[in-house]
């Protein structure tokens, strides 16, 4: 008996450490991995100025650590007018008017870029572009060397449909450390040692000239990926801004995945839980059953020395509790040994069952005195639960029926 309650708790306690640690796992998860949004306002006029982001930051839920972009191209000039050289090599003719034109892509943050992050763009002089900069320009090193220039010298970035243009100072030199696929039928300007990364208020000043700054894309983090619908719906709430004509799309695949693995665990252990509930309920009944029928001269000799079917009932319950009680004592070390291997094995068969992707390798299984606890209460009632029914057969009896049976 004894081995049979340790096996039977060491199998519990080890499931509810389980789900305890994927518990604690979705925790950390909402707070280390990001989720967030991104507002696509190409399609209104003024685009997101700064007092609508201005409102979107003071959104509950909302982190102050935002990134804007916008895309434009403008000619480039020296200060005395002239136009500076780009590269047309390998590229497709330029239309008439862009000899001198490049990409310009205007930032918040320009280390923050999918070219920086993901298209191999690497800084190698000065620094990146922060929010509080103002007429200031990244340039390639291409783009440098073909017109000599360097850190701290200023351009101009023309628009010819506005007749506008800005001085920025350069302010750091990137080198593409991948190559372009497909120049043939690229227009120069796109070409990667073309393009430029300025800020926000140099791009607002050049297209717009009215004071504020315009935004074309707004990406902004929420603090808890988990409360990501509902910081959307408050921002689609905020007024004055056109949203039938703005998308705004969410970002919180790593956390939606991870969470996802987490729940397939927990179900898969919260199953097993209630399935080795149900069979130690039966196999402790069956086994108590015959140790019941073994105990019916001991039992008809109580009844017959007075002793009510209730104080024998009880005293069979505190003879297994005796038991239970080491048996639950000692699962908390035979659990330490296999509880991590155990949970790493449902973890991947979680996972593998649902389809997802491995967002998380593993979750860190820790026996607490919390889930030893637990195991407890719930091993303590199941094996009440067991002697009742096993004792139930004899104890209905009549103390004379049971006397019968003894001959």
């Amino acid at each position: 008996m004894l081995l049979i309650l340790l096996m039977m708790s060491t199998m519990m306690l080890t499931c509810l450490s389980i789900q305890s640690a994927s518990d604690k796992a979705a925790l950390d998860i909402r707070k280390a991995l990001t989720g967030g949004f991104t507002i696509n306002a190409t399609h209104l006029n003024d685009f997101l100025d700064g007092s609508a982001v201005a409102r979107i930051l003071k959104t509950a839920g909302v982190l102050a650590d935002f990134n804007a972009r916008s895309y434009y191209r403008a000619e480039y000039r020296r200060e005395d007018g002239s136009k500076l050289a780009i590269k047309e090599d390998g590229a497709a003719k330029p239309l008439a008017g862009d000899a001198h034109t490049g990409k310009i892509i205007a930032q918040v943050r320009s280390v923050q870029d999918a070219y920086f992050t993901e298209s191999g763009f690497k800084l190698i002089q000065g620094r990146h572009i922060q929010q509080s900069d103002k007429n200031v320009i990244l340039i390639s090193d291409d783009f440098a060397d073909r017109n000599s220039l360097k850190l701290g010298d200023h351009i101009i970035l023309a628009e010819h449909d506005l007749n506008r243009q800005v001085k920025v100072q350069i302010i750091g030199i990137f080198t593409p450390t991948e190559e372009m696929e497909s120049t043939e039928m690229t227009p120069p300007e796109l070409l990667y040692e073309n393009i430029g990364f300025t800020d926000q208020g140099t791009y607002s000043q050049l297209y717009f000239d009215d004071g504020k700054n315009h935004y074309q894309y707004g990406d902004f983090g929420v603090g808890d990926p988990a409360q990501l619908d509902t910081v959307v719906s408050k921002i689609k709430k905020i007024p004055n801004i056109n949203w039938k004509d703005s998308t705004i799309a969410k970002e919180d695949a790593d956390y939606r995945n991870a969470r996802l693995q987490l729940t397939a665990l927990q179900d898969l252990t919260t199953t097993i839980v209630t399935i080795l509930i149900v069979i130690s309920i039966s196999l402790l009944a069956v086994i108590l059953l015959l140790w019941e029928r073994n105990r019916i001269p001991e039992i008809g000799m109580m009844l017959a020395m007075g002793i009510s079917k209730g104080s024998i009932l009880l005293q069979h319950m505190m003879e297994m509790l005796s038991i239970a009680i080491l048996s639950f004592g000692l699962s908390f070390f035979t659990s330490s040994l296999m509880a991590q291997t155990v949970g790493n094995t449902l973890f991947e068969q979680a996972t593998a069952e649902e389809r997802l992707t491995n967002t998380l390798d593993s979750i860190q299984i820790v026996i607490t005195f919390s889930d030893l606890l637990l195991v407890y209460v719930i091993g303590t009632g199941i094996l009440l639960l067991s002697v009742i029914l096993a004792s139930y057969p004899v104890m209905r009896l009549k103390p004379k029926q049971i006397l019968t049976k003894m001959s």
